[in-house]
């Protein structure tokens, strides 16, 4: 199944998630991953994994990859334990805040999706961006107006680009960026930066 297939097929799975609990719709959640289905990267953690549907998705479509959903919430976690187990993504669950002492034992990542940038007290971005192996690839989804802020402020610090997206009554501004090193992709091309 060729990734195009297989992308279009997140539009068709429903995940277990609680009320109030944001979800990227399954439309976006296809259009996202798709802007990375070319990584090669063997790593990928999804921070404030709420459903997990991220994280799932990404490991259905690279099997190999080792996958980390990093949620603080217990009910969240059940969640996605119950949506991985559902649709047999079999992913290492990290029922912790994403702090310096949690991140330190995980493998470092190649593709990192933040999903609620606004969600927490701190900005998270500086600490994972420091964590984002070189070449690889930092991705995120913001609704609110502090997440909003906070994806503006990384995009000034580390580039990237911003893509503003209104759908389903809901304005999200999708913020990525590549981590200046060894290109993580299918050409094996150096941007001749380093990290």
């Amino acid at each position: 199944m060729d990734a195009r297939t297989h992308l279009a097929d997140f539009q068709h799975r429903l995940y277990r998630t609680r009320p109030g609990v944001q979800q990227t719709p399954p439309v976006l959640r296809a259009k996202l991953l798709e802007k990375v289905a070319h990584l090669q990267g063997k790593v990928m953690w999804d921070v404030g994994a709420g459903s997990g549907s991220i994280a799932i998705e990404w490991k259905l479509h690279r099997p190999c990859a080792e996958v980390f959903a990093i949620e603080r919430f217990d009910e969240r976690c059940f969640d996605i334990y119950k949506n991985a187990e559902q649709f047999g993504a079999d992913i290492n669950i990290i029922n912790q805040f994403a702090e310096k002492e949690i991140l330190d034992i995980l493998p470092r990542p190649d593709l990192i999706y933040h999903g609620c940038p606004g969600e927490c007290v701190e900005d998270l971005y500086p600490l994972l961006w420091n964590y984002l192996s070189p070449g690889g690839c930092l991705i995120s989804n913001a609704v609110s107006g502090t997440g909003v802020q906070r994806a503006y402020a990384a995009q000034a610090r580390y580039g990237g680009e911003i893509t503003v997206i209104d759908a389903f009554d809901l304005i999200r501004h999708q913020w990525m960026a590549y981590k200046p090193g060894i290109e993580i992709a299918a050409t094996g091309q150096s941007d001749g930066n380093a990290s």
